[in-house]
Protein backbone atom coordinates (compact mmCIF):
# COMPACT_ATOMS: atom_id res chain seq x y z
CA UNK A 1 0.00 0.00 0.00
CA UNK A 2 3.32 2.45 0.49
CA UNK A 3 4.77 3.32 -2.49
CA UNK A 4 7.76 5.11 -3.13
CA UNK A 5 7.81 8.50 -3.35
CA UNK A 6 9.72 11.89 -1.57
CA UNK A 7 9.29 14.31 1.10
CA UNK A 8 9.99 17.21 2.82
CA UNK A 9 8.67 19.29 5.28
CA UNK A 10 7.74 23.00 4.52
CA UNK A 11 7.14 25.13 7.67
CA UNK A 12 4.39 27.63 7.12
CA UNK A 13 3.76 28.99 10.65
CA UNK A 14 1.73 27.71 12.25
CA UNK A 15 0.67 25.43 10.10
CA UNK A 16 2.74 22.42 8.53
CA UNK A 17 2.99 20.74 4.94
CA UNK A 18 5.60 19.02 2.90
CA UNK A 19 6.93 17.93 -0.11
CA UNK A 20 9.91 16.18 -2.04
CA UNK A 21 11.81 12.54 -2.33
CA UNK A 22 10.50 10.66 0.43
CA UNK A 23 10.18 7.12 0.20
CA UNK A 24 8.45 5.30 3.61
CA UNK A 25 11.01 2.64 3.55
CA UNK A 26 14.09 3.64 1.80
CA UNK A 27 13.87 7.03 3.26
CA UNK A 28 14.45 10.66 2.04
CA UNK A 29 16.70 12.30 -0.43
CA UNK A 30 18.57 15.81 0.73
CA UNK A 31 17.37 18.97 0.74
CA UNK A 32 19.52 20.05 -1.82
CA UNK A 33 18.60 17.57 -4.26
CA UNK A 34 15.16 19.11 -3.96
CA UNK A 35 15.51 22.73 -4.45
CA UNK A 36 17.22 21.56 -7.61
CA UNK A 37 14.84 19.34 -9.21
CA UNK A 38 13.69 21.86 -11.69
CA UNK A 39 16.89 23.86 -12.76
CA UNK A 40 14.97 24.35 -15.62
CA UNK A 41 13.06 26.78 -15.04
CA UNK A 42 14.87 30.18 -15.35
CA UNK A 43 13.24 31.77 -11.97
CA UNK A 44 11.38 29.47 -9.90
CA UNK A 45 8.46 30.81 -7.42
CA UNK A 46 5.84 29.42 -6.06
CA UNK A 47 2.78 30.71 -4.24
CA UNK A 48 0.72 30.37 -0.76
CA UNK A 49 -2.86 31.16 -1.11
CA UNK A 50 -4.66 31.29 2.26
CA UNK A 51 -8.54 31.40 2.51
CA UNK A 52 -11.26 30.65 5.00
CA UNK A 53 -14.21 28.75 3.51
CA UNK A 54 -17.70 29.70 4.18
CA UNK A 55 -18.35 27.30 7.10
CA UNK A 56 -15.19 28.96 9.30
CA UNK A 57 -12.68 26.18 7.88
CA UNK A 58 -9.32 27.61 6.90
CA UNK A 59 -7.50 26.63 4.13
CA UNK A 60 -3.86 27.21 2.72
CA UNK A 61 -2.66 25.54 -0.66
CA UNK A 62 0.88 25.78 -1.62
CA UNK A 63 2.30 25.60 -4.40
CA UNK A 64 6.36 25.06 -5.85
CA UNK A 65 7.83 22.60 -9.09
CA UNK A 66 7.03 19.78 -8.77
CA UNK A 67 4.74 19.56 -5.69
CA UNK A 68 1.14 21.23 -3.99
CA UNK A 69 0.07 20.92 -0.56
CA UNK A 70 -3.27 21.90 1.09
CA UNK A 71 -3.96 22.55 4.48
CA UNK A 72 -7.31 22.21 5.87
CA UNK A 73 -8.09 23.33 9.25
CA UNK A 74 -10.83 23.53 11.89
CA UNK A 75 -10.69 25.08 15.86
CA UNK A 76 -12.14 22.46 17.58
CA UNK A 77 -12.63 24.00 21.01
CA UNK A 78 -9.75 22.82 22.89
CA UNK A 79 -8.07 21.13 19.80
CA UNK A 80 -7.52 22.16 16.56
CA UNK A 81 -7.34 19.23 13.87
CA UNK A 82 -5.75 19.78 10.23
CA UNK A 83 -5.99 17.56 7.13
CA UNK A 84 -2.59 18.16 5.13
CA UNK A 85 -2.50 16.86 1.56
CA UNK A 86 0.94 16.68 -0.14
CA UNK A 87 0.47 15.82 -3.71
CA UNK A 88 3.93 14.77 -5.72
CA UNK A 89 3.56 15.30 -9.17
CA UNK A 90 6.34 13.00 -10.79
CA UNK A 91 4.39 9.93 -8.80
CA UNK A 92 1.06 10.67 -8.68
CA UNK A 93 0.34 10.14 -5.42
CA UNK A 94 -0.83 12.02 -2.42
CA UNK A 95 0.51 11.90 1.36
CA UNK A 96 -2.53 12.68 3.35
CA UNK A 97 -1.79 13.47 6.56
CA UNK A 98 -4.39 14.13 10.53
CA UNK A 99 -2.94 16.20 13.00
CA UNK A 100 -4.67 16.82 16.07
CA UNK A 101 -3.69 19.65 18.52
CA UNK A 102 0.25 19.28 16.11
CA UNK A 103 0.41 15.99 16.58
CA UNK A 104 0.22 13.08 14.16
CA UNK A 105 -2.72 11.12 14.48
CA UNK A 106 -2.65 9.11 10.60
CA UNK A 107 -1.63 8.85 7.55
CA UNK A 108 -2.58 7.53 4.58
CA UNK A 109 -0.91 7.00 1.24
CA UNK A 110 -3.14 7.38 -1.72
CA UNK A 111 -2.53 7.70 -6.06
CA UNK A 112 -3.66 10.80 -6.69
CA UNK A 113 -6.97 11.22 -8.96
CA UNK A 114 -6.88 14.12 -11.03
CA UNK A 115 -10.45 14.49 -12.12
CA UNK A 116 -11.83 14.41 -8.61
CA UNK A 117 -12.67 17.97 -7.10
CA UNK A 118 -10.48 17.69 -4.18
CA UNK A 119 -7.53 17.04 -6.20
CA UNK A 120 -7.71 19.27 -9.22
CA UNK A 121 -6.46 22.73 -7.68
CA UNK A 122 -3.46 20.38 -7.18
CA UNK A 123 -2.74 17.83 -9.75
CA UNK A 124 -3.46 21.02 -12.83
CA UNK A 125 -0.44 22.07 -14.02
CA UNK A 126 -1.88 25.26 -14.23
CA UNK A 127 -2.00 27.96 -11.14
CA UNK A 128 -3.52 31.40 -10.44
CA UNK A 129 -2.09 34.19 -11.83
CA UNK A 130 -0.53 37.28 -9.55
CA UNK A 131 -1.42 40.44 -11.33
CA UNK A 132 1.12 42.63 -10.18
CA UNK A 133 4.19 40.54 -9.98
CA UNK A 134 5.55 43.50 -7.69
CA UNK A 135 3.81 43.09 -4.76
CA UNK A 136 3.96 40.25 -2.13
CA UNK A 137 0.61 39.87 -1.36
CA UNK A 138 -2.87 40.11 -3.02
CA UNK A 139 -6.31 39.95 -1.55
CA UNK A 140 -9.94 38.92 -3.26
CA UNK A 141 -12.10 39.23 -0.40
CA UNK A 142 -11.44 36.29 2.28
CA UNK A 143 -8.62 34.71 -0.21
CA UNK A 144 -4.95 36.01 0.24
CA UNK A 145 -2.49 35.22 -2.67
CA UNK A 146 1.65 35.53 -1.50
CA UNK A 147 4.33 35.03 -4.15
CA UNK A 148 7.11 33.08 -2.88
CA UNK A 149 10.84 32.51 -4.55
CA UNK A 150 13.81 30.13 -4.03
CA UNK A 151 15.45 32.62 -1.24
CA UNK A 152 12.87 33.07 0.87
CA UNK A 153 11.19 29.57 0.93
CA UNK A 154 14.51 27.48 0.90
CA UNK A 155 14.92 28.10 5.19
CA UNK A 156 11.37 26.68 5.40
CA UNK A 157 12.54 22.94 4.63
CA UNK A 158 13.64 20.65 7.13
CA UNK A 159 14.52 16.81 7.08
CA UNK A 160 11.24 14.29 7.03
CA UNK A 161 13.16 11.34 9.01
CA UNK A 162 11.48 12.46 11.81
CA UNK A 163 7.66 12.42 10.14
CA UNK A 164 8.63 9.12 8.39
CA UNK A 165 9.00 7.94 11.49
CA UNK A 166 6.04 8.92 13.30
CA UNK A 167 3.66 8.22 10.63
CA UNK A 168 5.37 4.21 10.73
CA UNK A 169 4.59 4.53 14.35
CA UNK A 170 1.08 6.12 13.95
CA UNK A 171 0.21 3.33 11.74
CA UNK A 172 1.31 0.51 14.27
CA UNK A 173 -0.07 1.68 16.99
CA UNK A 174 -3.17 2.41 15.44
CA UNK A 175 -3.32 -1.49 13.80
CA UNK A 176 -2.51 -2.64 16.90
CA UNK A 177 -5.33 -1.37 19.08
CA UNK A 178 -7.70 -2.79 16.36
CA UNK A 179 -6.23 -5.99 16.82
CA UNK A 180 -6.45 -5.63 20.64
CA UNK A 181 -10.24 -4.71 20.71
CA UNK A 182 -11.07 -7.87 18.39
CA UNK A 183 -9.06 -9.87 20.65
CA UNK A 184 -10.83 -8.89 23.57
CA UNK A 185 -14.43 -9.19 21.79
CA UNK A 186 -14.80 -5.63 22.27
CA UNK A 187 -16.72 -4.09 19.33
CA UNK A 188 -15.03 -1.65 17.23
CA UNK A 189 -16.76 1.05 16.40
CA UNK A 190 -18.01 2.32 12.89
CA UNK A 191 -17.57 5.78 12.01
CA UNK A 192 -14.14 8.10 10.84
CA UNK A 193 -12.68 8.73 14.07
CA UNK A 194 -12.58 5.23 15.00
CA UNK A 195 -8.99 4.83 14.48
CA UNK A 196 -8.84 8.04 15.63
CA UNK A 197 -9.80 10.69 18.30
CA UNK A 198 -13.62 11.55 19.58
CA UNK A 199 -14.81 14.82 17.82
CA UNK A 200 -14.87 17.27 20.70
CA UNK A 201 -18.24 18.23 21.20
CA UNK A 202 -19.60 14.77 20.18
CA UNK A 203 -20.91 11.83 22.22
CA UNK A 204 -20.82 9.47 18.96
CA UNK A 205 -17.97 10.41 16.31
CA UNK A 206 -15.54 8.44 18.25
CA UNK A 207 -13.93 4.91 19.16
CA UNK A 208 -15.94 4.69 22.12
CA UNK A 209 -19.60 5.49 23.19
CA UNK A 210 -19.53 8.54 25.28
CA UNK A 211 -23.37 8.69 25.64
CA UNK A 212 -25.55 6.68 28.31
CA UNK A 213 -28.31 6.54 26.44
CA UNK A 214 -29.76 6.61 23.03
CA UNK A 215 -30.98 10.21 23.00
CA UNK A 216 -28.16 11.32 24.70
CA UNK A 217 -26.02 13.92 22.38
CA UNK A 218 -23.38 16.09 22.27
CA UNK A 219 -22.93 20.16 22.10
CA UNK A 220 -22.49 19.64 18.67
CA UNK A 221 -26.14 18.01 18.05
CA UNK A 222 -26.23 17.63 14.71
CA UNK A 223 -23.30 16.23 14.17
CA UNK A 224 -23.73 13.78 16.63
CA UNK A 225 -27.37 12.44 15.34
CA UNK A 226 -25.46 11.80 11.73
CA UNK A 227 -23.01 9.75 13.71
CA UNK A 228 -25.52 7.98 15.92
CA UNK A 229 -27.17 6.88 12.85
CA UNK A 230 -24.12 5.76 11.01
CA UNK A 231 -22.88 4.08 13.85
CA UNK A 232 -26.50 2.04 14.07
CA UNK A 233 -25.80 0.72 10.74
CA UNK A 234 -26.82 -2.77 10.62
CA UNK A 235 -24.71 -3.85 7.13
CA UNK A 236 -21.48 -3.47 8.30
CA UNK A 237 -18.11 -5.97 8.29
CA UNK A 238 -15.88 -5.02 11.14
CA UNK A 239 -11.99 -4.88 10.98
CA UNK A 240 -10.36 -8.96 10.71
CA UNK A 241 -13.70 -10.45 10.28
CA UNK A 242 -15.47 -12.14 7.30
CA UNK A 243 -19.29 -11.30 6.96
CA UNK A 244 -20.87 -11.58 3.27
CA UNK A 245 -18.19 -13.87 2.08
CA UNK A 246 -16.09 -11.35 2.36
CA UNK A 247 -13.35 -10.68 5.11
CA UNK A 248 -12.16 -7.01 5.95
CA UNK A 249 -8.45 -6.79 6.83
CA UNK A 250 -8.63 -2.87 6.70
CA UNK A 251 -8.62 -1.87 10.63
CA UNK A 252 -11.80 0.22 10.51
CA UNK A 253 -15.25 -1.25 9.68
CA UNK A 254 -16.53 -1.28 6.27
CA UNK A 255 -20.35 -0.23 6.24
CA UNK A 256 -22.96 -0.72 3.06
CA UNK A 257 -22.90 1.78 0.79
CA UNK A 258 -26.76 2.58 1.44
CA UNK A 259 -25.44 3.79 5.05
CA UNK A 260 -22.63 5.45 4.19
CA UNK A 261 -24.57 7.71 1.47
CA UNK A 262 -27.20 8.53 4.53
CA UNK A 263 -24.22 9.43 6.63
CA UNK A 264 -22.95 11.94 4.02
CA UNK A 265 -26.33 13.00 3.48
CA UNK A 266 -26.93 13.87 6.80
CA UNK A 267 -23.51 15.90 7.41
CA UNK A 268 -24.43 17.87 3.88
CA UNK A 269 -27.52 18.86 5.61
CA UNK A 270 -26.02 20.08 8.99
CA UNK A 271 -23.64 22.09 7.04
CA UNK A 272 -21.37 22.86 9.73
CA UNK A 273 -17.82 23.54 9.73
CA UNK A 274 -17.03 20.45 11.96
CA UNK A 275 -20.19 18.44 9.69
CA UNK A 276 -17.76 19.22 6.95
CA UNK A 277 -15.03 18.11 8.11
CA UNK A 278 -15.47 14.99 9.78
CA UNK A 279 -17.14 14.25 5.67
CA UNK A 280 -13.74 15.19 4.26
CA UNK A 281 -11.84 13.21 6.46
CA UNK A 282 -14.42 10.16 6.58
CA UNK A 283 -14.86 9.95 2.62
CA UNK A 284 -11.78 11.74 1.17
CA UNK A 285 -9.22 10.10 3.24
CA UNK A 286 -10.49 7.30 6.14
CA UNK A 287 -13.23 5.23 4.77
CA UNK A 288 -12.89 5.39 0.60
CA UNK A 289 -14.20 2.25 0.22
CA UNK A 290 -18.52 1.01 0.97
CA UNK A 291 -19.86 -2.38 -0.12
CA UNK A 292 -23.18 -3.54 -1.68
CA UNK A 293 -24.88 -6.71 -1.62
CA UNK A 294 -25.03 -9.09 -4.61
CA UNK A 295 -26.89 -12.55 -4.92
CA UNK A 296 -23.90 -14.97 -5.58
CA UNK A 297 -24.90 -18.52 -6.33
CA UNK A 298 -23.48 -20.99 -3.66
CA UNK A 299 -23.21 -24.91 -3.39
CA UNK A 300 -25.57 -25.75 -0.71
CA UNK A 301 -25.26 -29.84 0.04
CA UNK A 302 -22.68 -32.26 -1.92
CA UNK A 303 -22.08 -35.71 -2.40
CA UNK A 304 -19.89 -38.04 -1.19
CA UNK A 305 -17.92 -37.69 -4.38
CA UNK A 306 -18.00 -34.24 -4.05
CA UNK A 307 -20.93 -33.56 -7.28
CA UNK A 308 -23.11 -30.12 -5.95
CA UNK A 309 -26.57 -31.52 -5.62
CA UNK A 310 -28.51 -28.27 -3.72
CA UNK A 311 -27.60 -24.78 -5.02
CA UNK A 312 -28.91 -21.65 -2.87
CA UNK A 313 -28.25 -17.75 -3.69
CA UNK A 314 -26.09 -16.09 -0.90
CA UNK A 315 -25.43 -12.25 -0.15
CA UNK A 316 -21.93 -11.47 -0.85
CA UNK A 317 -20.00 -7.95 -0.57
CA UNK A 318 -18.55 -6.39 -3.02
CA UNK A 319 -16.32 -3.13 -2.37
CA UNK A 320 -17.20 0.15 -4.42
CA UNK A 321 -15.57 3.73 -4.27
CA UNK A 322 -17.86 5.63 -2.00
CA UNK A 323 -18.66 9.41 -3.33
CA UNK A 324 -16.16 12.05 -2.30
CA UNK A 325 -17.65 14.58 0.09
Amino acid sequence: MVPAFGLFVLLLPPLIVGAGDFDLHRGIGSTDHWLHASNDSATRSGLIISRFLPDGEFERVSTWPGFCAKETSIDWGDIDVTLREVWIKNEGRKLQLIYEGGILSDCFDVEADQDADDDRECSGSSRPEIEDEDEDEEEKGDEAVFQVTEKNIADWFVSAEDLRRQCFRVKTRTRNQVMARHGQSIRVRRGMFQALMMAPGTKWCGPTQLASRYNELGAFDQLDRCCRRHDHCHRAIPPMTQRYDYYNSMPFTLSHCGCDQSFRTCLKMAGTSSANFVGKLFFNVVQTKCFVLKPQKACQRRSWWGKCEAYEYRKQAHLRDNVPY
